[in-house]
């Protein structure tokens, strides 16, 4: 996925988040994953907080991209 792929899925997923469940379950605070296949292991993941009107949403983006050229 390249970087506005990496952009439209967190936006996509902040939405869902915070409209369908937090608001479904009333609930101020989640939590979204997101898998990255491009960017190699190892790269530094941080967490990157979100707050929309009354939600906030802890985002992770982590790295699980091949390293090297090797087969696997």
């Amino acid at each position: 996925m390249n970087h506005g792929n990496l952009t439209r899925t967190l936006n996509e997923g902040l939405i869902q988040l915070t409209e369908k469940y937090q608001a479904s379950e009333a609930v101020y605070e989640g939590y979204l994953v997101i898998f990255d296949t491009r960017t190699p292991v190892g790269a530094e993941c941080e967490q990157q907080v979100h707050e929309t009107g009354t939600k906030k949403v802890t985002a992770f983006i982590i790295a699980i991209g091949k390293t090297g050229s090797g087969t696997y």
